[in-house]
């Protein structure tokens, strides 16, 4: 051991373990472990630090190991964060605010722990109606009979209900929408969206767009037809499913200023009639990045002008019949936040 040198981490482990691991990988056997400068004693399966001793992770991820299979850590690769990963997802993520005076923890479902440090909009949708004047949301629907605002449906876990009309396929006719007349902006810090929704009735014959647009008003953000994507809001980030493009499958759109974003795409994933998909997006706050999940895959990152940092954005899910058959959409759940 004449030649031995640590760096990054210093620590020690009991003779009883089997190897000391740094980041999945054996960089010491239990002999060798024990004449790192940090290593005192051991009682039982634990081991007592020397007095003074720091324990050096160095910035790398995944440092500090807890478990057998090496996949429920410690670390923080990511300045004044700390990250705890279990089963190699980190499901909380400790900050410091802003202004230096606390921390507040983030857990990857974008629930803030502390709600002092953030704003969030969540409605699971248990009421026994909506009314609009009584909550964040606004309710809109096309001129048709068929087309009503949206509204509660009494099922397992509560939903929300938006219904097409049946007129001719526009959305100033047939759209139902739901939107909040909160705004958000990507500056903010931490922005995201996330929604649980499914097509009630078959898939075919209908557009849905789910996310942040910059329009409270009644207003299908961004359609598609064949592979060309058509965007009518000025700024926002959403997922889109409309039949008229050539694959039927969920697209994530940005768009900037009337700019749409680079790597506007497909993202391989189909929605399945009454079946729910949980879709999320996070935007980072200079609104350069956006990143898509479906069922907590992420299908899609926009890396170049996803949408204005500094533009107001509020969280919708519209639907429209793009034929003379009336649709539905359930929304099990909204969620929609940013740090303060």
């Amino acid at each position: 051991m004449k030649n031995w040198k640590w760096k990054t981490p210093r620590w020690a482990v009991p003779a009883t373990i089997v190897a000391l691991v740094l980041a999945g990988v054996v960089i010491a056997t239990p002999a060798q472990a024990q004449q790192i400068p940090c290593y005192k004693s051991q009682g039982g399966a634990s081991f007592i630090a020397s007095t003074g001793c720091t324990f050096d992770g160095g910035g790398v991820a995944d440092v500090y190991i807890l478990d057998a299979d090496n996949d429920t850590t410690i670390s923080a690769p990511t300045d004044d964060q700390l990250d705890l990963e279990v089963n190699s997802v980190d499901v909380y993520q400790f900050f410091n605010n802003t202004g230096g005076n606390h921390a507040y923890a983030l857990a990857t479902d974008g629930t803030h722990s502390f709600p002092r440090e953030m704003f969030s909009l969540f409605d699971d949708f248990i009421q026994q109606t909506l009314v609009e004047a009584d909550t964040p949301w606004i309710l809109n629907s096309g001129s048709d009979a068929q087309a009503i605002d949206p509204a509660i449906n009494a099922q397992e876990r509560g939903a929300l209900r938006i219904t097409t009309g049946n007129a001719d396929g526009t959305t100033a006719a047939d759209g139902s929408q739901l939107a909040s007349h909160i705004p958000m902006q990507a500056d903010s810090g931490g922005l995201a969206f996330e929604a649980r929704v499914k097509i009630v009735t078959a898939i075919t014959d209908i557009s849905i767009v789910c996310g942040l647009t910059d329009s409270t008003s009644l207003e299908e953000p961004a359609t598609i037809s064949g592979t060309t994507v058509t965007t009518t809001a000025s700024n926002g980030v959403f997922f889109v499913y409309d039949t008229a493009q050539t694959t039927d499958q969920w697209y994530a759109i940005g768009v900037d200023t009337n700019v749409d974003a680079t790597g506007n795409a497909i993202t391989g994933t189909a929605p399945t009639a009454d079946t729910y998909q949980t879709l999320r997006i996070e935007v980072d706050s200079d609104g350069e990045t956006a990143r898509f999940y479906i069922d907590g895959t992420l299908v899609i990152s926009l890396t170049a002008a996803a949408t204005s940092a500094a533009v107001n954005l509020y969280p919708t899910c519209i639907a429209n019949a793009t034929t003379t058959t009336s649709k539905s959409v359930d929304v099990d759940y909204m969620y929609a936040g940013h740090t303060r």
